[in-house]
């Protein structure tokens, strides 16, 4: 359900409990519904920003538009329960968190650290335990100031982004409740990050998280190797060299096989990955023959190794494993994983990488043609 489709309900809801007469008198006008919350942490201080629409212009006859139909109220505090009755007392109604679709943590907070704020969520009725987290390294200010498209708020904006790229597999998103979760078994893990490229919004990465603050960042472009090995219908494109030429091939993963081994404190992985992979265009107008074909095919096959044992390296040198390899280990050896002391194991493990892919020409090549 998109984040409009919540909104909807909920305004859906309030309206049937006050014909129904029930909740005394909580109906719609006496509440806030919250589309977007930024916590940020500066100096010594914890901010809260909310973007509320603007109801009652746009029920108007003449609408409104962009950024008039909503407005950002902030509360600070030396702790989150100071903070967030200064944002209470700006308010003219109490606020709702049932229609957030996002929450956005700034670097400061995440720096910081994130577990005072997500057991204040956990025990938070009002907020959906569904909801995507993304870090930021903009300032709250900044991140709020592009005007937003389709007459949607920053709120929106961010949440669409997420489910639009998560729909196509294109990114790795977490909940609330898959945090905790991690939380809860000491996991290192990773969050989407959102900034401004260009004066508008976009994911450029990923924030690593490690004993519940900022550990690292990946750049969207070194993280497609996190993306195989996490996201079960990984969806990607590279530009492959071959002969003198170019081509890009989109990538879509078919299976993955992570199979853990363990001998006397020795841990060791066998990975196989298969994908379905397509020719997209070259960059000179030329025929393909099979010779050519082929080149592609294993040159790609090489690539995509390169990432995926990038990522792992990447992981093992930061000794904080991102990649969930622990749960798989986990899952096999139930009773040897809570005698291990992971990290520095981990750092040490063995890892065996097998990769194979089709690769459809798209009507590039030409069979009759010998090299």
């Amino acid at each position: 359900m998109t984040l409009k489709k919540v909104f909807v309900c909920c305004i859906s809801i309030f309206i049937i409990l006050t014909t129904a007469s029930c909740w005394d008198s909580m109906d719609i006008d006496s509440k806030a519904l919250i589309s977007l919350v930024i916590t940020d942490k500066q100096d010594d201080e914890f901010v809260f920003y909310v973007e509320v629409p603007n109801l009652e212009i746009s029920q108007t006859p003449e609408g409104g538009s962009g950024k008039e139909q909503y407005s950002v109220v902030n509360g600070r505090g030396k702790n989150y329960m100071e903070a967030r009755q200064e944002l209470d007392s700006k308010m003219d109604k109490l606020l709702f968190l049932g229609t957030v679709g996002s929450l956005v943590l700034t670097k400061n907070l995440i720096t910081h650290g994130l577990e005072e704020y997500m057991l204040r969520l956990q025990n938070t009725v009002d907020y959906r335990k569904a909801l995507n987290i993304v870090t930021t390294f903009e300032k709250p200010e900044d991140l709020l100031s592009p005007e937003p498209e389709n007459n949607i708020s920053i709120g929106y904006s961010i949440q669409d982004t997420l489910n639009t790229l998560s729909d196509l597999d294109l990114i790795i998103t977490y909940t609330t409740s898959d945090i905790l979760d991690f939380m809860h078994s000491d996991y290192c893990f990773i969050l989407p990050n959102i900034d401004l490229k260009e004066g508008r919004l976009a994911i450029n990465g990923y924030t690593i998280i490690h004993e519940n603050k900022y550990l690292n960042f990946i750049p969207l472009n070194k993280s497609k190797g996190v993306l195989f090995i996490l996201e079960d219908k990984a969806t990607t494109r590279y530009v492959v060299p071959f002969d003198k030429y170019e081509a890009t091939v989109e990538v879509r993963m078919k299976k993955r096989k992570i199979r853990p081994n363990y001998l006397i404190n020795n841990i060791s992985y066998e990975l196989d990955f298969t994908f379905n992979s397509k020719l997209i265009y070259l960059n000179k107008d030329i025929t393909l023959d099979k010779t050519m074909l082929e080149e592609i095919k294993k040159n790609l096959e090489e690539l995509i190794l390169k990432d995926i044992s990038e990522a792992i390296k990447n992981s093992k040198s930061l000794q904080c494993d991102y990649l969930g390899f622990k749960e798989q280990f986990r899952i096999r050896y139930p009773n040897e994983v809570k005698t291990i002391n992971w990290e520095p194991t981990y750092k040490q493990a063995q890892f065996d990488i097998s990769i194979k892919t089709s690769l459809n020409p798209g009507g590039m090549i030409d069979y009759t043609t010998k090299k």
